[in-house]
């Protein structure tokens, strides 16, 4: 079994890194509901590549060069059963997961920025 923890940082986070910043613009009132329920209904399928496949087609996502790796690991060494139990059972709490790696992402930007600005 692979843990929530692992799901979110290795094969979710770089999914949300990947939804252009146009398309997270575009529809920001309901963009984290979206990307759950695209997750949620992806995951019902027998095979951890295919959920990525239509999960990224889906969102138009395009992972990043130096997340490559962590995604590749995990759709590899994962065990798909499990994984794809839990994107489809504990959608929500994967997601939350994801959502507060954004706000610390987010809150260590404006920190930066304030350094800047007080220089």
């Amino acid at each position: 079994m692979t843990d929530y923890q692992t799901i979110a940082d290795s094969l979710l986070w770089p999914c949300w890194r990947g939804i252009s910043d146009g398309y997270k613009m575009r529809y920001a009132r309901n963009i984290w509901q979206q990307f759950e329920d695209n997750i949620r209904s992806a995951a019902y399928t027998s095979s951890l590549a295919k959920f990525f496949d239509v999960l990224c087609r889906r969102l138009s996502i395009d992972i990043r060069a130096d997340d490559v790796r962590a995604v590749g690991e995990m759709l590899s060494n994962a065990d798909q059963h499990s994984v794809l139990r839990a994107l489809r059972d504990e959608t929500t709490a994967l997601v939350l997961l994801v959502r507060l790696k954004n706000e610390e992402r987010k809150a260590e930007f404006k920190k930066e920025r304030d350094e800047r600005e007080n220089l």
